[in-house]
């Protein structure tokens, strides 16, 4: 699978890793098991998209999945972490995209962080 779905932080922050190519019913999958696991606690969670080693799909594809996701997102997320090399295609297509769609009610509460590396968002986390 070309994307995997696990707590870096049990209950409290999940970690969903995209590793090399992945298709757009992996996704639809990976977002539905980590949807899933965030409904299941009761307080707020924080997530980390770790893009560093993903081959993104094409942009149209990125866009769609991406709004999906925003409106499937549960409530009860506080924290949207997505690590990517600062110069990488991923990075800046989704700080356009976040740019666009990041004003939505939903995710009036949602802070969105862009980060290097794992080592990043554990500090800003601790």
């Amino acid at each position: 699978m070309g994307i995997t779905v696990d707590w870096y932080r049990q209950n409290d922050v999940l970690l969903v890793t995209f590793i090399e190519s992945w298709s757009g019913d992996e996704y639809l999958a990976a977002v539905e098991a980590a949807n899933d696991r965030v409904r299941r606690v009761d307080g707020p969670v924080h997530v980390i998209l770790d893009l560093r080693e993903a081959a993104l799909e094409p942009q149209g594809t990125v866009f769609q999945a991406g709004q999906k996701t925003l409106n499937a997102m549960p409530e009860n997320v506080r924290t949207l972490f997505i690590v990517a090399p600062p110069r990488s295609f991923a990075r800046v297509l989704l700080r356009q995209f976040f740019r666009v769609y990041g004003r939505q009610r939903r995710m009036k509460d949602v802070t969105v962080i862009f980060a290097d590396d794992l080592e990043e968002v554990t500090a800003r986390l601790d």
